[in-house]
């Protein structure tokens, strides 16, 4: 048998306890903690560069409907977003007005500094954790990233911190919309807070923790329903480690934690009441929903309009799939989110957290087998508590999960189509929240890898690093995320609706005319003789409850249906049904900005629609006067008769179109010098590329504008084609043709059919006779407008002849240029006029070619025959 063991001495055992409780004692959570100084450096710094870039007004998205939303109380589109709608209502009203400097002089100004404050706090927040949690990783056999016994507030620590919160918080994604009116600066705040209640929770496990993390997830699920990517799984993992330890005291305990999460959770959706309460109390025109019902409410609160689990409304596009938009998704956060550099770091401090929470479970598991052996050393287990590194055991696992977890179900449920770039942009901004978790690993993979260079190099070297990251992060993103000189979207809405008369309807189908205008009218009180309606609102079954709300539209239905459909026959109405309901009713004219919802209608048979600045006016369409109908058996002394009276009707109804067309003419060029003064300069194409709201601003303004140039060549080509007319016809043609050099010079995308007319209005400007007449006040304010517009954006000067005289010389010559681009141009194929515009083109270049020649062979033959009689003076001579 072998020998007994000898029992350890009193003191040794003694020894022990106390080197154990030392331990426990050097982990303490007062010593875990990180310094606040350091996160209020990082909000301040950083809300002091948001707020230098906020933009000074109202921007593209949802920013306008939000802030209108909130000025009056209204309700915004699904689900609602109430948090947001108060909390700018109240900064809107209580905000001083303004403050230093004129900021804030606005309520879409106020709106993006409140922005600029809650993407500040998220990036503070996001530097504290990553603190947190460098202080719960076991390193290269120690306890700890941070030595036993120390503070966890290193430079090292905070240098990681500091890396992690800048690469988030001045990624281009984040930056841009933390300085805009928009929900995401307020989710990543509310994100990133819950993110902290989590990672306190793990250290001190107090119920009181854990319900103020599900109160924020209340109020995180009032601003944006993806919210609920990092609720669920957290809130999975909180019930599971709270059953562990309130289960063993009784069901009663049990029972009453579950009862104070689930209360403390409906206490941060009490926001959802304020929707209801508003509706009923004041309702809104151009709100959204009918949520004064239940079923109402609950169907926009599931955003039953769109579909309650997909982004996009509209027909089903996508072909990437889940695996594609991941690829997509981590392409981006490679190439334009994390400089190449966060990727590989948030891998390691991913693996690192998913180690060290294989490991803890690991001993845990030891931990308590040894603990149920019995005896003295299981009864010191016992009696001993926890300390609160063993808490953490399974929290980095927790974070790798919730990322995954957030990446794969929003993918998964995401359906808006990424080839079209617009869309693209609108599912981007959803990347922002799982950014959040990727920088925080990123963070601590960062630590990692300075941890062996020894505290003191650790600290400088990581402290380098950082602000180099840093610096180089927020000079990547600058300019595009640099929105203080973003004041397009309110000139553009100033240009969409100034140019309109009173007592106007304007229709709009343009997300981004319906934003600026509402918020416009909403919130600073512009445009009071004009009515907008929203034409994909009218479309929904609720709109039959907002119809009432505008006094001076008659609706003939429910709801704006299409033609012959059962929505119809159970009581909808056509479009041309509410025209001729409403035409007689807004002697201003009604105005469309956008397509109709339904296009196959026939409502084109009673209506027209004429360009107008940056909308078009539909008008009815005059029918023809009834014409003499001879038959056969009219006597030839009638029926000359007849003739006659037919051409005196054909010729008033002309002149009528004359004078009818010279009207719009002129209206329409006050419409657009009145564009021109509000609109300065147009959204420069090479800063905001084709994700970006500011694109479509700059690509409908240019379309409109060489709209009105084709308008102007088509009705002056179909109307003044007599040699009486002519000069009219030249000075619409010349005309078209400024607008058309204009658009070409200014528009870097410039249309492959506005290059088809630019070619024709040359070839008008040559057949017509007569000379050009001079430039009118409208064209001298559209050339000034285009100089300003090159020495501003360092554009192409416009194209065109030195003098009004010559207008004849280089029409001959630029028709060919612009033909030719015409024909380059790989979908020139598919416009109809391709073969004849062709055929023309390569005559006159055959002709061009053939006198050429001719030139060149009588200069020749010129030539030799001065030659020839060189000889004969000298032969006579020498004779």
């Amino acid at each position: 048998m072998p020998p007994p063991r000898s029992r350890p001495p009193k003191q040794a055992q003694k020894a022990s306890k106390v080197k154990k409780a030392a331990v426990v004692e050097d982990a303490k959570p007062s010593e875990a903690l990180p310094s606040p100084l350091g996160s209020v450096f990082v909000g301040t710094y950083t809300f002091s560069v948001y707020a230098a870039t906020a933009a000074p007004t109202i921007v593209g998205g949802d920013a306008g409907e939000l802030v209108a939303e909130a000025c009056h109380l209204g309700t915004a589109h699904p689900p609602g977003y109430p948090l947001f709608t108060l909390v700018v209502h109240a900064v809107t009203k209580l905000m001083p007005d303004p403050l230093l400097g004129g900021i804030g002089a606005t309520p879409a100004a106020r709106a993006n500094l409140l922005c600029c404050l809650c993407g500040a706090i998220a990036a503070a927040l996001l530097a504290h954790d990553v603190v947190l949690c460098i202080g719960y990783l076991p390193h290269f056999g120690r306890r700890s990233l941070v030595p036993k016994g120390e503070s966890v507030n290193t430079v090292a620590a905070w240098a990681a911190a500091l890396a992690a919160a800048g690469l988030f918080a001045f990624s281009p994604l984040v930056w841009q919309y933390a300085v805009t009116a928009e929900v995401f600066a307020l989710n990543n705040m509310l994100c990133a807070l819950i993110v902290h209640l989590t990672v306190r929770y793990a250290r001190t496990r107090q119920l009181s923790d854990a319900c103020w993390g599900a109160f924020v997830v209340g109020l995180a699920l009032c601003n944006q329903h993806t919210a609920v990517l990092f609720g669920l799984p957290i809130a999975l993992w909180v019930l599971f480690t709270l059953a562990k330890s309130h289960l063993a005291a009784g069901f009663a305990r049990a029972a009453g934690a579950l009862f104070s999460l689930g209360i403390s959770g409906l206490l941060g959706l009490t926001p959802y009441v304020y929707m209801p309460i508003a509706a009923s109390v004041s309702p809104k025109q151009g709100s959204w929903g009918h949520v004064t019902t239940v079923l109402g409410f609950f169907h926009h609160l599931r955003r039953g309009d769109y579909g309650s689990f997909q982004l996009y409304s509209g027909a089903a596009l996508d072909t990437a799939g889940l695996s594609g938009r991941l690829l997509v998704w981590a392409k981006d956060l490679t190439l334009e989110q994390g400089l190449y550099v966060l990727p590989p770091l948030a891998l390691i401090g991913a693996g690192l957290l998913m180690v060290t929470s294989v490991a803890r479970l690991v001993e845990g598991a030891k931990g308590e087998g040894e603990g149920a052996d019995g005896g003295e050393g299981g009864k010191a287990k016992k009696e001993s508590k926890a300390p609160p590194l063993a808490q953490t055991e399974t929290l980095g696992l927790l974070l790798i999960i919730t990322l995954i977890f957030y990446l794969v179900v929003f993918h998964a449920l995401a359906n808006l189509p990424l080839d079209n770039p617009l869309l693209f942009g609108v599912h981007a901004r959803f990347w922002q929240q799982p950014l959040l978790l990727v920088a925080l690993a990123g963070g601590v993979g960062m630590h990692s890898l300075l941890t062996p260079l020894g505290a003191e190099w650790a600290g400088i070297i990581g402290l380098v690093c950082a602000l180099l990251l840093v610096a180089t992060q927020a000079s990547f993103a600058a300019e595009l995320a640099d929105q203080s000189a973003n004041t397009y979207f309110d000139a553009y809405a100033d240009a969409v609706a100034s140019p309109l008369p009173p007592k106007s309807l304007l229709l709009i189908n343009y997300d981004q005319q319906w934003t600026s205008i509402r918020y416009q009218q909403v919130c600073e009180g512009k445009y009071p003789g004009v009515t907008i309606l929203n034409l994909s609102l009218m479309t929904y079954k609720w709109w039959e409850h907002k119809r009432a709300l505008y006094k001076n539209v008659k609706f003939p239905g429910t709801h704006y249906v299409p033609e012959n459909s059962v929505a119809w026959r159970d009581g909808g109405f056509t479009f041309r049904e509410f025209m001729d309901s409403n035409t007689k009713r807004f002697p201003g004219g009604i105005y469309i900005g956008g397509k109709l919802n339904y296009p196959n209608e026939k409502w084109g048979e009673a209506y027209e629609t004429v360009p107008f600045g940056i909308v078009a006016r539909i008008e009815p369409i005059q029918p023809m006067p009834d014409m003499p109908k001879p038959t056969d058996r009219t006597p030839p002394e009638e029926l000359a008769k007849m003739q006659e009276e037919a051409q005196k009707i054909m010729a008033g109804r002309k002149a009528k179109d004359m004078q009818s067309f010279s009207k719009w003419a002129e209206d329409s060029a006050v419409a657009w010098q009145t564009i021109l003064e509000v609109m300065p300069e147009a959204p420069p194409l090479e800063k905001y590329d084709m994700k970006t709201w500011e694109w479509t601003v700059g690509r409908e303004f240019y379309d409109h504008a060489a709209e009105r140039g084709a308008y102007l060549l088509e009705k002056g080509i179909e109307l003044f084609n007599t040699p009486e007319t002519a000069p009219a016809k030249m000075q619409a043609a010349v005309e078209a043709a400024t607008w058309f050099e204009v658009c070409e010079a200014q528009d870097p995308d410039y249309a492959t059919h506005n290059l088809k007319n630019l070619g024709l209005a040359m070839v008008h400007i040559v057949k017509t006779q007569g000379q050009a007449p001079p430039n009118g006040p409208h064209t001298i304010t559209l050339l000034e407008w285009a100089a300003n517009h090159t020495r501003e954006q360092g554009r192409d000067p416009v194209k065109g002849p030195a003098a009004v005289s010559q207008w004849k010389d280089y029409a001959a010559e630029r028709f060919k240029s612009a033909w030719g681009d015409f024909l380059a141009k790989p979908n020139a194929k598919t416009d109809p006029s391709y073969e004849s515009i062709k055929g023309i083109y390569e005559s006159v270049m055959q002709s061009v070619k053939a006198g050429v020649a001719a030139q060149g062979q009588a200069a020749t033959s010129g030539t030799e025959g001065t030659k020839k009689k060189k000889k004969r003076k000298k032969k006579n001579a020498a004779e």
